[in-house]
């Protein structure tokens, strides 16, 4: 398998194109049905002769403009009878979903094989993140209190990346206050600081 990453997705076609053609070490033509013929052929060549499928993964999907999403299927039309040359994994938020009800997407949305919506941890799980990420950073000794891991809980809803904002402002009010444990009034001022 051949992965490519593609992070920046509020791009118009060309520039879209013109990514993926330099993730594949292809350099970019001037026009941006050329570039899609030769990111087409680089994919099916690494497909036919080395064997590999192409993965490209589009991080912040909801960002992408419908033109471009169009463009997807258009991208991934290769023969049905050969092998999987190319699949694309839509990484978004939940604008993405409602982005690919629109009429004019249809033919993307068809060829959407599985579609899954992570949904935030439960309890449990996000005490076990918070112990998990605290072990990576080397601490050996549990930092935040149960009613704190409680109130993160519920301030993030379970959500990883509201988790991880939330512990770190709540570990900078607990080293303000000169405190040993992240307590729940630590959260609560770190959800104040991080509403928008």
């Amino acid at each position: 398998m051949r992965c490519l990453y593609i992070h920046d997705t509020a791009v118009n076609p060309g520039d879209f194109c013109r990514q993926i053609a330099l993730e594949l070490g292809l350099e970019p033509s001037w026009s941006r049905a050329l570039t899609m013929r030769d990111i087409r052929q680089e994919i099916e060549r690494l497909a036919s002769e080395r064997k590999l499928t192409v993965l490209l993964v589009l991080d912040e999907a909801q960002a992408l403009r419908p033109d471009v999403l169009a463009l997807l299927p258009m991208l991934n039309n290769f023969d049905w009878d050969r092998q999987a040359c190319l699949a694309i994994l839509l990484a978004g938020q939940n604008g993405l979903r409602q982005t690919l009800r629109r009429a004019h997407l249809e033919a993307l949305a068809q060829r959407i094989t599985v579609r899954y919506a992570l949904r935030g941890f439960d309890r449990d799980t996000t005490a076990l993140y918070i112990d998990h990420r605290l072990r990576l950073a080397g601490v050996d000794r549990p930092l935040f209190t149960a009613p704190a891991v409680e109130a993160l809980w519920q301030s993030s809803q379970g959500v990883m990346r509201r988790i991880d904002t939330l512990a770190h402002y709540a570990l900078a009010a607990a080293a303000t206050h000169r405190a040993t444990q992240i307590e729940p009034e630590h959260v609560l001022q770190a959800t104040e600081e991080t509403r928008p």
